[in-house]
Formats: structure tokens, sequence, C-alpha cells
């Protein structure tokens, strides 16, 4: 092994084989640091094996030092992964909790004899695709199931009571202070929520590219071994 820019100086001796060399030449493995020495007699033989070890011996420790360095990458970006799965789920459960609440809202509108808005309708459809959900734990889907079906209950007694000619009645017990309370209170939640879904959006973009740049860390690193 000699220095990057001393390898030109190396050339066939004139008492060595040219053939032998030329071969030598091709099999060399590195090039740009290695050149071919004729080996003669034992003493010789000894001293390339013990070169040789110790080359493997530094070609091995670089293998190691890779190999920790993948894992760490690797430590690491699965760390960053299982922290953004965590702060995924205690998001989607804000979401749902400030979903929850804007429906209890929307039930006091129920009681009061109020139709649903748009938005509210919209509402409940959010509602029922998320208690389809099926990484949603049990506990957490029969709640929202109970709150869709109360839900249902309200409107149904709500048009019983229109038929029967009691919804003046209901109407006259809500007063102007109440309505623009609980509009305020359905308008900021709305906005909330939409708030929450586009950091949710954004956070899985993110999450796919971290995994994306992770899956491509360990093809790149197969390829090369």
């Amino acid at each position: 092994m000699v220095p990057p820019n001393e390898v030109h100086l190396y050339v066939r001796p004139q008492n060595q084989d040219e053939q032998l060399w030329n071969e030598a030449q091709r099999k060399n493995p590195d090039p740009t640091t290695l050149v071919p020495v004729l080996a003669v007699g034992f003493d010789d033989i000894l001293k390339r094996m013990e070169i040789q070890s110790k080359q493997l011996e530094l070609h091995q420790e670089k293998l190691r030092e890779t190999a920790e360095r993948l894992a760490h990458v690797q430590r690491r970006h699965e760390l960053g992964t299982l922290v953004k799965l965590e702060e995924h789920k205690r998001r989607h459960t804000e979401f749902s909790q400030r979903l929850l609440r804007l429906l209890r809202y929307s039930q006091v509108l129920r009681y009061k004899n109020f139709p649903l808005s748009a938005d509210e309708e919209k509402s409940m459809r959010q509602l029922d695709e998320l208690s389809k959900y099926p990484n949603r734990p049990e506990a957490m889907n029969q709640r929202l199931m109970a709150i869709r079906n109360q839900l249902e209950a309200i409107k149904a007694r709500q048009m019983a009571h229109a038929n029967q000619g009691s919804g003046s009645e209901v109407w006259r017990t809500v007063n102007e202070e109440d309505l623009n309370v609980i509009a305020k209170v359905l308008e900021d939640e709305q906005k909330g929520i939409k708030h929450v879904e586009a950091i949710l959006r954004s956070d899985t973009q993110e999450l796919d590219l971290i995994e994306s740049a992770l899956n491509e860390r360990r093809k790149s690193y197969m390829t090369r071994h």
C-alpha cells in the first residue's frame, strides 16, 4: 500500500515477467493505493500475509463502524417515527374530543327544537366516519355510537313535538343571548376542527417522508453490501 500520489512511480521491474505483472494489475482490488510486489521466498510470503491480515482487520473495523452508524441512524429514525405516531394519536384524540364537544352543543339546539344547520349536518357525518375507524379503542367507539344514537333519538322526539304543535313553547325557552353564545361556540369549535385537520395532514406527509428516507437508506446499504 502506497500513498495515492505515488502510485504512478511504481512500474514493472526489468527482472519481472510482464504477463504476471499485467495480470497482477488487472486483479488489483484498489489501484489507487495498491501496487504489485513480487513475493520471493517464505519470508516475503509471511510478510505479505501479515500485511493482508492487518488490512483485513482494518476492513472489519470499518464494517463495524458502518454497521454501528447504520444502527444509530435506524434507531434515531424509528424513535422519531414513534414520537410522530404518538403525536398523531394525541392530536387525533384532541380532534375527537373537539368533535364530541361540538356535537354536545348540537344536542342543545336539538332540545330547543332548532333544525340542524349545514355545518351541524356535516359534523354528524364526521362522527359517523369517526366511529368506523378500525384502530379506535372499543370503549371510545361505543361512546361515539351512543352519542350518535342519542342525537337520532332527539331528532325523532322533536319531529313528534312538531307534529303535536308544541314546537312554539320550546322555541320561547331560548333567548337572544343563548342563541349568540351557542352560535359563537359552534363557530369556534368548527374553526378548531379545521385547524387540527390541517395539522394532521401536514404531519402525515412529514411522517411519510421520514419513512421513505429510512427505506432508501436501507436499500442503499443492502446494495453496497
